[in-house]
């Protein structure tokens, strides 16, 4: 189970950090997010994302290896936090992998989606059965396949009790293995502290913890409350240009603007930005900005802002998969 030192658990086997140029901490590639479905008639998929059943599935590994070979030429890791609720195939992951090695390896995660994605087994367990059942599966992974990060958990709007839970869960997890945590935070809800209370609670290091999706508010004084605890943030829609009626999606521009505000406050080394490409209509295919969103777009917009692309592209999300010793 331990992490070779100095290395990311692959689906592939344990890899040296140091060989990775380019890494996204937030992605899906084999997923099922049909918990989500919402029909609004009249509505396009730009206004409505929600509004298809295809287009919330990813599910064709021939398809996913194309759109996956355009995120790094050479030296690219993509975390693929997919967790149980959202369909997670470990066994599928390990073959892209291999389809693309040299190229793009990847982390897999284990863990628990919102509680309406999940099976109602899960929401029976206690804390103890849900820690003893994550670690079994960080050890063992399907098919010789091992997951290297916790995550994402998944928490709504506003976390349930079963929610916390599996936060719980994956606090003791974290404790025990060293590994990072991801937590998936709805962007309904300002949860982040109350999450970061709980998993402090339980002991974990809330320097191997991220939390996700924090460019759905863009809120600088709840941002800093969360960075205070030694926690990342990650921006993680990059290349996202729905048109939502009724609200606002932050565009890449706002997203940079934020990011280079707190990193002038200190806070740089615990900046990530991903795309989390979870639809269809993300992918190049659907007319999305695709995975390369990253090396095309994002890079030389940060880099033009002023930031340092290889500490927030490379640095920071190495430093939170690889298991401190």
């Amino acid at each position: 189970m331990t992490v070779a030192p100095g290395a990311v658990r692959t689906v592939l086997g344990d890899v040296p950090a140091a060989g990775f140029a380019l890494v996204s901490p937030h992605e899906h590639l084999i997923a099922d997010s049909r918990v989500w479905y919402s029909p609004h008639p009249g509505l396009s998929l730009a206004e409505n994302p929600l509004g298809s059943l295809d287009n919330l599935v990813l599910d064709d590994e021939r398809i996913q290896t194309e759109e996956l070979s355009e995120f790094a030429e050479s030296a690219g890791l993509v975390v693929e936090c997919t967790p149980h609720g959202m369909r997670r195939d470990l066994p599928a992951l390990g073959r892209l992998a291999a389809a693309l090695a040299g190229r793009v390896a990847i982390v897999g995660g284990s863990g628990w989606y919102v509680e309406a994605a999940v099976d109602e087994r899960l929401l029976r367990l206690g804390v103890d059965d849900l820690t003893a059942e994550l670690e079994r599966d960080l050890a063992e992974g399907v098919e010789g396949v091992l997951p290297g990060l916790i995550g994402e958990i998944g928490t709504g709007a506003p976390m349930t009790a079963a929610e916390q839970r599996f936060v719980r869960a994956a606090a003791r997890a974290q404790r025990a293995t060293g590994l990072a945590v991801q937590i998936h935070v709805d962007g309904a809800a300002r949860e982040g502290l109350r999450i970061l209370e709980v998993m402090r609670d339980e002991g974990a290091d809330l320097a191997c913890v991220s939390l996700s999706h924090m460019d759905d508010a863009l809120e600088p004084a709840y941002h800093r409350a969360l960075l205070a605890s030694g926690c990342y943030l990650e921006f993680d829609a990059f290349g996202a240009d729905w048109n939502i009626p009724g609200a606002h999606v932050a565009r890449d521009a706002e997203r940079i603007e934020t990011i280079s505000a707190l990193a002038s406050e200190g806070y740089a080394s615990q900046m990530l930005v991903a795309q989390d490409v979870w639809l269809r209509q993300r992918l190049l295919r659907g007319g999305g900005a695709g995975y390369g969103h990253l090396r095309r777009g994002v890079v030389p917009a940060l880099r033009s802002a002023g930031l340092d692309p290889d500490l927030v592209c490379r640095e920071n999300p190495l430093r939170l998969l690889t298991p401190q010793a």
